[in-house]
């Protein structure tokens, strides 16, 4: 599209990490193997989320804000754990911190959706019962919004931290 207002790669290049994931996904998508896309969608948004917080506090999101498991002795946060860190930790950065809240709401909403469509994949853990395999089309939809939501939160820290 001419005239959008996206540019293709614009924050990845900035971190190797969210760009091999950003790789990855599309090149599943590419191949058609959409399941793993989806999986690959979540997993960037992982990523983005404990790199945003980390830049921002010099932490480990997963170490503030988780669990630890025993006898491992790592530390585990959800999916939706994490993008509510995130959030929280960015929200000092907005302008607009009502409008905001309900649009996080809803983003943090949209986050987890995605984290059910992939564990409803064949990707996912073991199922009982037979895997539903998402459509190219459905496919397409989840990864936008998780490049979209990544987009959002890398664009958000470094617009304001560069000030």
């Amino acid at each position: 599209m001419e005239n959008d207002f996206r540019k293709d790669n614009e924050f990845y290049p900035m971190v190797t990490s969210l760009e091999q994931k950003r790789n990855k996904m599309n090149q599943r998508f590419q191949q058609e193997d959409y399941g793993e896309a989806i999986n690959y969608a979540r997993s960037l948004i992982e990523s983005t989320c404990k790199y945003v917080y980390h830049e921002l506090t010099g932490t480990e999101v997963a170490q503030v804000k988780g669990r630890k498991i025993e006898p491992t002795g790592e530390y585990y946060i959800s999916l939706n754990g994490l993008i509510s860190a995130t959030i929280e930790k960015l929200s000092s950065l907005i302008n607009y911190k009502k409008s905001i809240k309900e649009i996080s709401d809803d983003l943090i909403d949209i986050v987890r959706r995605i984290g059910d469509i992939r564990n409803k994949s064949s990707v996912s853990h073991g199922s009982r019962t037979r895997n539903i395999e998402p459509q190219k089309e459905e496919t397409l939809f989840v990864i936008s919004l998780a490049e979209d939501v990544c987009i959002f939160l890398v664009k958000l820290l470094h617009a304001r931290t560069s000030v």
